[in-house]
């Protein structure tokens, strides 16, 4: 008896024969990938992505013309490029060298602008040219992986804000006025109103917000004040820091209307996302003890 539990208990410890050797490999891979699985995830590799694409149409209502914006970010890249919606390759960039070994993080690219109203650049050549759509944006990180994303543009456009005015109260204020929601007839300024333009405007549910730009000149060197605020905003404080007498200051308004998530290049106007603009210019001046008003002739 005694014999006999012996040799059972060796065999149990020590499991001879091809079989054995088979269960105890199948049960170790078994369990070496339920370990895998159990794992903590920060031993997986995340994929690389962009992480902002964005492409607009931005009209300066003022001055009457219209171009292309593009922006790409994202961590550690060396290569980017853009598709039309039709395939068609509009932009490339490599970096090379020094700048390949260190990486590129952001790219910011806006195409020329001409006047609306020269031959070949009107608005409506302009959305020709850069038809509504998915752009696909793909590259290769300096680790040689692949990136890809889309970034969705429309052809829906914010009309140009008006009643731009500075008025003094304790500081400089800045007042603007949204046509669309005021029931005023909204236009683009000084880019002809042609007649398909018109259905392409947006109204005031359909806006993502306002920037507005401060710019002083001179003297040297130039100094801005810019702030973003939201779809509901027509005025905005300057600091009084920024602000000096005596001194002439540019200002714009860029109304900001509402983009497209790119996870759905068909779906709705999105408030919550930053799609095309359009900028309404104006100036004003300080006397000696800093009031803003209408600049000399």
């Amino acid at each position: 008896m005694q014999k006999h539990d012996q040799r059972s208990h060796t065999s149990r410890e020590q499991p001879c024969g091809s079989g054995a050797w088979l269960r105890v490999s199948v049960i170790s891979s078994a369990a070496f990938a339920l370990a895998l699985t159990a794992a903590p995830a920060s031993w997986a590799q995340e994929e690389p992505e962009w992480s902002e694409l964005r492409a607009l149409i931005e009209i300066n209502a003022t001055d009457g013309d219209a171009g292309l914006q593009f922006k790409i970010d994202g961590d550690d890249w060396i290569s980017a490029n853009i598709r039309d919606p039709n395939g068609k390759k509009i932009y490339s960039v490599l970096g090379g060298g020094s700048v390949s070994e260190q990486g590129l993080t952001e790219n910011f690219f806006e195409s020329a602008e001409p006047s609306c109203d020269e031959e070949g650049a009107s608005l409506t050549d302009v959305l020709t040219r850069f038809p509504a759509g998915a752009y696909e944006i793909t590259g290769k990180s300096t680790e040689n992986d692949f990136l890809g994303g889309e970034a969705v543009l429309t052809h829906a456009l914010p009309a140009v804000p008006v009643g731009l005015e500075a008025t003094n109260d304790n500081s400089v204020t800045l007042n603007w006025v949204w046509p669309a929601e005021e029931n005023e007839d909204p236009d683009l300024g000084e880019c002809p109103d042609e007649d398909d333009i018109a259905d392409l405007l947006v109204d005031d549910e359909d806006l993502f917000g306002f920037q507005i730009v401060v710019i002083r000149e001179v003297p040297e060197p130039q100094l801005e004040f810019v702030v973003e605020l939201g779809a509901t905003a027509r005025d905005v404080d300057i600091p009084d820091g920024f602000i000096e007498p005596n001194t002439e200051y540019k200002w714009e308004v860029v109304a900001i209307g509402a983009g497209v998530d790119p996870e759905d290049p068909n779906a709705e106007l999105d408030p919550e996302l930053k799609g095309n603009q359009t900028i309404a210019e104006s100036s004003f001046c300080t006397d000696g003890n800093g009031d803003a008003g209408d600049c000399a002739e």
